[in-house]
């Protein structure tokens, strides 16, 4: 498996730095009205699920396994990137520095596109170029990761790299180990309660559509998309605390004037 994110390309090296210069003279850092914001700079931008603050967007991350590599100069894999899970084949040549990979993903999806890429000792780098001809090809550099399932990750206080920021461990519970009750979340807010929630999928590699979950947690190295579909990995503990979870959450986005604190 390799792992990593797109490049920055010239479209977002522009803007963010148009956007920057921007937020220079609009207040406190994030704490933005979106429609002060150009309009042509919304789409960069994304809203935190704690706090509400307009953030500006990082390239997504991307994972690529290489399932077969046949003697027949034909190979398969899949990607996993923005919610995406899709299969890649093509064919590989030997060159002086590995070898390089040409594949296709199935085409129809209105996000599916095209790899070349190079796979060497130290990685897997090259370009994914999307159907749609308008978008430029992006880059990435990826290199060799080894995703393992665990339990406690995000949750110490004191590894600041792998700790949210976002209230988990003053929850005092991890949602992947400890049976919650109802007073343990009662009085927990939506948003909080929707962190704790995803953070069990995250520690499986969920790989996340909404915007503002998939940027929160790629924002943290211990955190690898390798599925859109991680049902069958959950354990019963954590089957059995999302589905509580989901019951406050839902309660909470209903009554959120009155509930929570």
């Amino acid at each position: 498996m390799f792992s990593g994110k797109f490049e920055p390309n010239d479209e977002y090296n522009t803007a963010k730095a148009e956007f920057e210069k921007w937020a220079e003279t609009h207040g406190e850092e994030g704490n933005y009205d979106i429609k002060a914001v150009p309009e042509h700079l919304r789409r960069f931008l994304y809203r935190e699920p704690i706090y509400g603050y307009y953030l500006f967007i990082s390239p997504n991350r991307l994972s690529i396994v290489i399932d077969d590599i046949r003697d027949d100069k034909t190979f398969t894999a899949h990607s996993v990137a923005a919610g995406n899970q899709r299969e890649v084949t093509g064919t590989w040549e030997q060159i002086d520095t590995g070898l390089h990979m040409t594949g296709n993903e199935p085409g129809d999806e209105p996000n599916d596109g095209s790899f070349d890429m190079t796979l060497t000792a130290q990685g897997l780098n090259g370009t994914w170029t999307p159907k749609t001809a308008s978008v430029t090809p992006k880059a990435f550099t990826l290199v060799r990761t080894k995703f393992e399932y665990d339990p406690k990750v995000a949750q110490r206080a004191s590894e600041k790299e792998d700790y949210i920021d976002l209230g988990v461990a003053d929850f005092g519970k991890n949602p992947s180990i400890d049976k919650l009750k109802s007073k343990d979340v009662e009085n927990l807010t939506q948003p909080h309660i929707r962190i704790i929630r995803n953070l069990i999928f995250a520690r499986h590699g969920y790989s996340f559509k909404g915007k503002d979950l998939r940027l929160t947690f790629e924002g943290y190295n211990w955190y690898v998309p390798v599925s859109n579909d991680v049902k069958d990995q959950l354990t019963e503990i954590e089957k059995a605390n999302i589905a509580l979870l989901n019951r406050y959450e839902k309660y909470a986005d209903k009554h959120y004037d009155e509930f929570g604190r």
